[in-house]
């Protein structure tokens, strides 16, 4: 697995890799009426190229709604300020990656474009309402979720309070966020993955074995930790249950 979204985020770069643009370049696109033939044509090429060197999970697309206050470290990751087109181009990438072979990893769930803060140093805090949020931030998502690739699909979840679901918990953590707006509102059934536990967002809810067995019993399936720390990895594997039947399930659905 790896982030390999194109622009900025691009875990394989130069003098061994072509650069890819970014999200926003083919959004503009589709917004000016050119079609998705060249995101078609670049994610084709970025998927092969994993594939072909063993990589078949790729943390993409981002399917977060633009606005004029989204945070940077989402920026031109984001397709569009139109929800329609980002979810047209988050399954345009989609269909691309997985005739190459490769599952796409949809985030970051339920939404990360109105956050103004970076969940990598800081908590970001929403406060749209719910209705706001379902017009056009969940119906990205939606349109994803309900489309015909859907259970070939995983996700991964945002680290962002929303305080109009959940005052208390980031998403990550909250079963009501993750349960009721990811599993019924938007309708997301794929294999739910957290973003990396060891961000600063997460700082107050423990260690990181507490933040991975909070998340799971809050509903996400898979507990993600990227640092490859040994000691932490020890202590995840010797505290953290089995994967659920659900989760097996859901894994089973998106590789068969």
């Amino acid at each position: 697995m790896i982030d390999q979204e194109g622009g900025r985020v691009a875990r394989l770069k130069k003098p061994n890799w072509p650069e890819f643009p970014p999200a926003k370049f083919f959004g503009d696109k589709i917004d000016c009426g050119e079609g998705c033939a060249d995101l078609r044509q670049s994610m084709t090429v970025l998927a092969t190229m994993l594939k072909d060197i063993g990589i078949d999970a790729n943390c993409s697309p981002v399917c977060d709604v633009l606005y004029p206050e989204t945070h940077q470290v989402i920026g031109d990751r984001a397709y569009s300020s139109k929800s329609e087109i980002v979810a047209e181009a988050a399954i345009e990438t989609s269909r691309a990656f997985l005739a190459a072979g490769v599952t796409p990893i949809i985030k970051h769930l339920p939404g990360h474009g109105r956050a103004t803060a970076d969940s990598h140093h800081d908590l970001p805090i929403v406060r749209a309402s719910r209705q706001e949020l379902n017009k056009s931030d969940f119906t990205a998502f939606r349109e994803v979720a309900q489309s015909d690739i859907a259970p070939k699909l995983w996700g991964m979840v945002a680290h962002i309070i929303y305080s109009q679901i959940d005052a208390e918990l980031p998403s990550t953590l909250s079963k009501t966020v993750i349960n009721d707006i990811i599993r019924q509102e938007i309708g997301f059934d794929g294999l739910l993955l957290t973003d990396d536990l060891d961000m600063k967002a997460l700082e107050k809810f423990g260690t990181i074995p507490e933040r991975a067995i909070l998340s799971l019993q809050a509903g996400c399936d898979i507990a993600l930790y990227c640092w490859a720390k040994l000691d932490v990895m020890e202590k995840l594997a010797a505290e953290l249950p089995p994967l659920s039947a659900k989760a097996w399930a859901r894994w089973e659905r998106s590789s068969s």
